[in-house]
């Protein structure tokens, strides 16, 4: 019965929050009023611990208010999430991409793409053609095996990695975030409907914006 509770993170408050989430449409707002409910009565749970322990039951008053700080901290955490999903809703790879990347040209050999990488810090390039025409993408593990076994000048546009690395401009966060080149190299192609690269994505831009959006008000 306690259990039941309609306060989050309770059995009760699921229920209560797709309750809301069916009623609404919007499950933020739903785990945010179940998230406040649990915090409410997380509150009363150690006031009550209190009261209990000030009257002579000090075992049970602490079990209580131990209780309720653990549901305020987890009715919190429901709380601070609904708030940061609410912030990053609207975010698309567009909004993250830097517009002017590093590259490679398909004709580059092994041995510039390895020095070039090197030069400037990355493990991934997109290949493009003279009209800016994504080709593919080339990791520096493969351009340094090409190096390894004798075939320097082989040129990189036969290197690109048959993995698809890239993703369109209009894509939500929540599918960037669950890109597995983005997760494997730390970054991933942003590619226009006609094919033309318009910009890449890097992991620490990707941390970058959820800490700022994370921070624009007090949670």
């Amino acid at each position: 019965m306690f259990n039941l509770i309609p306060a989050f993170p309770l059995d009760g408050g699921r229920i209560a929050r797709a309750v809301a989430w069916k009623w609404s449409g919007d499950r933020n707002r739903a785990t945010k009023v179940s998230g406040r409910v649990g915090q409410v009565f997380a509150y009363g749970l150690i006031g009550f611990g209190i009261f209990v322990g000030l009257n002579g039951y000090a075992v049970d008053g602490v079990w209580f208010a131990v209780l309720g700080v653990f549901l305020s901290q987890a009715a919190r955490g429901a709380v601070v999430s609904s708030q940061v999903s609410e912030r990053i809703e609207g975010v698309t790879v567009a909004d993250l991409m830097d517009t002017d990347p590093f590259t490679l040209s398909k004709d580059t050999t092994a041995l510039e793409a390895q020095e070039s990488l090197s030069r400037h810090g990355v493990v991934f390039a997109p290949i493009v053609d003279e009209a800016r025409r994504y080709l593919g993408y080339v990791s520096a593990e493969r351009i340094e095996g090409a190096v390894a076994a004798g075939q320097p000048v082989l040129p990189v546009g036969e290197l690109t990695d048959e993995e698809d690395a890239s993703l369109p401009p209009d894509a939500p966060l929540g599918t960037l975030l669950g890109a597995p080149a983005l997760a494997g190299m730390g970054a991933i192609a942003v590619v226009e409907p006609g094919g033309r690269l318009a910009g890449v994505v890097t992991m620490a831009r990707v941390r970058q914006a959820i800490a700022a959006v994370a921070s624009q008000r007090p949670l």
